[in-house]
C-alpha cells in the first residue's frame, strides 16, 4: 500500500476520532440537565460514540504499524475506514433524529 495513502488514512481517522470525541462530551453535559426518559437514548448515543472513537484509535494504531513496516494489517486498513465511517453516518443520524 502507499505511504500517503496511509498517511491519509492516519489523518482522517485522527480529527474523525477528535470530532468524536467533542461530540460525546456534549452529549455528557447535555444529558445531566435533562429529564430521565431522554437520558437512557442520550446514554445510548455516548456509548456508540465513545465505541466508535476507540475504533477510530484502533485505525491509528493500524496506520501507524503500517507506516513502521508492519504488513499484517494492509488488507484490513481501507475496509476499517469504511466501516469506521459508516458508524459515525449512523451517529449522525441518530443524532438528528434525537434531536428533532
Amino acid at each position: 500500500m502507499d505511504k500517503d495513502t496511509i498517511l491519509a488514512v492516519l489523518q482522517s481517522e485522527i480529527a474523525l476520532a477528535g470530532l468524536l470525541l467533542v461530540f460525546a462530551g456534549f452529549l455528557i453535559t447535555k444529558s445531566a440537565g435533562l429529564a430521565a426518559a431522554y437520558k437512557g437514548w442520550l446514554t445510548f448515543l455516548t456509548v456508540v460514540t465513545l465505541l466508535a472513537f476507540l475504533a477510530n484509535l484502533g485505525l491509528c494504531f493500524l496506520c501507524v504499524n503500517l507506516l513502521k513496516g508492519s504488513r499484517w494489517g494492509e488488507a484490513y486498513l481501507l475496509s476499517d475506514l469504511e466501516i469506521s465511517l459508516g458508524i459515525t453516518a449512523f451517529i449522525g443520524v441518530v443524532g438528528l433524529l434525537a434531536s428533532a
